[in-house]
């Protein structure tokens, strides 16, 4: 999150003789109100908000053009700032959506070097790009590097939150899948359920990214357990998932 000082001039009025009114401020110019800092970093956020709107929207192309131009500005902040590691770490994601896992990997240890810095080391920023990290290193089939990773980030959850989160929980199981680790199967169902657990079908609109992780994570389930020959089970968390896919046509997302 950024924030941004905002300062405001006020001009303090003295005193006037008694049935005198209130003293009003006058407007001050806007170069006199907004801080510099604030100022300067009008164009970053722009940037930056594009290239979040169009990752959301799945439109990788355009918003890892946006990110790149976001960094750049960034940058102009000082190449340890903050906002260069938010902007790195968009930047990262929409690399991986088209699957340059070696682009986003060097995205993301950058970001990853900077929230270090910036927040230290227990934060959740800095468990959510060992997330990424993981991913990115599981992609590149460096699962012992991808396993570290992930657990550096499960034990920053859990000092958090006491329980490891279903994003996290979904890289385990995959991370699990790769090790050859047969508890992938309760990890997978686990991460499966608590996706499906928040989520209200009830509800318009659906927030559209919950929905693709809950189906893309129970579609992982599903290949895992047809692999091991648990057909049935496959079957039963097909029609649980298929309310989420009928969401996910409507909405226009694939």
């Amino acid at each position: 999150m950024i924030t941004a000082s905002v300062f405001v001039v006020v001009a303090v009025q003295g005193c006037g003789s008694p049935g005198d009114g209130p003293h009003i401020p006058s407007r001050q110019p806007a170069s006199q109100v907004v801080s510099p800092d604030w100022d300067n970093q009008q164009g970053w956020i722009g940037k930056q908000r594009d290239g979040e709107f169009l990752l959301f929207v799945q439109r990788f192309d355009r918003a890892d053009a946006k990110f790149r131009e976001a960094v750049k500005l960034a940058e102009e902040f000082g190449a340890g700032d903050a906002r260069v590691a938010r902007s790195l770490t968009g930047l990262g994601r929409a690399q991986a959506a088209h699957n340059d896992w070696q682009s986003a990997l060097i995205q993301y240890e950058r970001a990853l070097q900077i929230k270090r810095k910036s927040y230290g080391n227990d934060h959740s920023d800095v468990a959510d790009l060992l997330t990424d990290l993981a991913v990115a290193k599981l992609n590149l089939n460096q699962v012992k590097e991808s396993r570290t990773a992930l657990d550096e980030a499960k034990a920053i959850w859990k000092h958090i939150h006491a329980t490891t989160i279903p994003e996290t929980m979904f890289v385990d199981a995959m991370v699990k899948d790769k090790e050859g680790n047969l508890e992938a199967e309760d990890t997978f169902k686990r991460a499966t359920d608590m996706y499906l657990s928040q989520i209200d079908l009830h509800k318009y609109p659906q927030p559209t990214v919950s929905l693709r992780e809950a189906r893309d994570c129970g579609e992982r389930y599903c290949a895992w357990l047809d692999t091991h020959g648990k057909a049935d089970q496959a079957k039963e968390y097909r029609q649980k998932l298929q309310p989420v896919k009928e969401w996910l046509d409507l909405l226009g997302q694939s």
